[in-house]
């Protein structure tokens, strides 16, 4: 398949979407062999005729579906191919359109056919998951639509990171990118959420901070790219802190607090048991700091793990998965816990669905309005059954790196909010590891800590923290040991 599309010379832009019809088309073929023999003899094939037998038709006519779909897709790559060669500007994206809806409704008939007509069986997945999945989806389809036309304003705007004219020393670019992905990723969480989640006071919080985070990103952006624009001060990261702790606020003030923390020992600390009385109201003082601290943590150690093309989309879509599912677990216990379920699917698909457009080569950065997926997860990790300290074990590799950078940072005098190139990711980079394995690296161990989280959620996951903690901090603390003077000089590159 793929070297047909690169006999066919169609955009690179159109593959995903061309595979994902392929995807369907496998699928759809292998679930019919699955199910092919809980089917009745006769199954109700001819749709457009008169109710009845006229309807019937011999269940091995069920294949002709997925043989359908094939052509559909085939036809579409040489449509596409055509439209492509006479410059057609948008037909190649309305045959692909045309194609995907084509492929969804006819597997649509085919689950059809097999839940009307088949004897009783056990489903292939748990019909919890569509809680998760349809949630997911949704977001994932509105990001991947809108992308594009973003990523063409915001380099008409200028918005746009060249690495021969926009020095940082953690920087990785090759070639110029625009910036601005944080923003698409929070357009879609806010569209998404519209349509799925109860704007309770707790989200009202969670959707205001993460707005408050965006515009704060898209300004810092807008500095780093036009050294005219009156927002210079932000590159300051003190005054960038101050500002953090400002967009957190609204999540405090709308009840999202970290009230106790499970201790293993004597039982849960009770964070909210010191108040102060401040015009007539209890402000449990302690929990409000740690919570406003706790987030600010989680949206930097996320945005530390954005320093190569791909890796940050799928870290944040993967945990985001992770706590919706254990949040999916633990739902018999508090229903109410549903909406911070779904807003987690919505998190995962939202950032999976920037993926294709920040993959190396990325055609978009998220930008500092990265930190918006940060502070959503992290207050979700806060309100939700998932609980704090599972959480950490989905992102044990972003918080140990951190961690230990912001160690390393202060151990050698320096701030521990200027950026170098000590992250992980640098220092696979600087062992010969490519781009694409440096992300794939940060994905497969945020799905492994992930699933060990979801398997400790209903149980004391502290052991699990501890021993994750222990292997990435090995792993990390391997790779800074070298000579002090080698060190400095890596770090200092740029």
């Amino acid at each position: 398949m793929k070297e047909l599309l690169i006999k066919f010379k169609i955009d690179s832009e159109l593959r995903l979407p061309l595979l994902t019809n392929l995807s369907i088309v496998v699928i759809e073929f292998f679930y019919l062999l699955l199910k092919f023999k809980y089917l009745n003899a006769q199954i109700p094939f001819w749709m457009t005729s008169a109710w009845g037998v006229d309807q019937l038709a011999p269940r091995i006519y069920i294949f002709l579906i997925p043989l359908l779909s094939t052509f559909i897709l085939f036809g579409g790559i040489f449509f596409i191919n055509y439209a492509i060669s006479k410059y057609q500007r948008y037909g190649e994206r309305v045959l692909i359109w045309v194609m995907t809806l084509a492929n969804i409704l006819l597997a649509y008939s085919a689950l059809r056919i097999i839940k009307t007509a088949s004897q009783v069986f056990e489903p292939l997945f748990d019909p919890r998951f569509n809680q998760v999945l349809i949630p997911a989806i949704f977001s994932f389809l509105i990001v991947y639509t809108i992308a594009p036309r973003f990523i063409e304003k915001f380099k008409e705007d200028g918005l746009v990171t060249d690495p021969q004219r926009h020095k940082h020393p953690g920087m990785l670019l090759d070639k110029p990118s625009a910036r601005g992905g944080g923003v698409i990723f929070a357009i879609g969480v806010l569209v998404a959420s519209i349509f799925f989640v109860k704007f309770t006071p707790m989200m009202w919080g969670i959707i205001i901070s993460m707005i408050f985070a965006t515009i704060l990103g898209y300004l810092d952006d807008v500095q780093n790219t036009k050294p005219l624009a009156k927002f210079a001060w932000l590159e300051n990261p003190k005054y960038r802190l101050l500002l953090q702790g400002l967009v957190v606020l609204p999540l405090v003030i709308f009840g999202v607090v970290v009230d106790s923390i499970n201790n293993p020992l004597d039982g849960p600390f009770h964070l909210d048991a010191w108040t102060l009385n401040l015009f007539g109201s209890q402000i449990p003082v302690i929990a409000v700091v740690f919570t406003i601290i706790w987030v600010i943590w989680i949206m930097n150690l996320l945005s530390w793990s954005n320093g190569v093309d791909g890796q940050y989309s799928g870290v944040v879509g993967i945990a985001g998965l992770m706590i919706a599912i254990m949040t999916l677990r633990l739902l018999h216990f508090d229903p109410s816990q549903r909406d911070m379920m779904e807003l987690a699917a919505i998190v995962s698909g939202a950032a999976l669905g920037l993926l294709p457009f920040s993959w190396h080569p990325s055609k978009i950065m998220w930008g500092f309005a990265a930190t918006a997926a940060g502070i959503v997860l992290a207050a979700i990790s806060v309100v939700s059954q998932a609980k704090i300290a599972t959480s950490i074990i989905v992102l044990t590799v972003p918080f140990l790196d951190g961690a230990i950078t912001v160690t390393r940072r202060l151990l050698r005098g320096r701030s521990p909010l200027k950026g170098d190139r000590g992250h992980l990711h640098h220092l696979l980079l600087e062992r010969g590891w490519s781009v694409e394995r440096v992300a794939i690296f940060y994905w497969v161990t945020t799905a492994i800590f992930g699933i060990a989280g979801v398997l400790a959620a209903d149980k004391n996951p502290i052991l699990t923290v501890l021993t994750g903690f222990g292997l990435v901090a090995f792993l990390i603390i391997s790779l800074n040991i070298s000579p002090k003077k080698q060190i400095d000089e890596f770090l200092e590159r740029k």
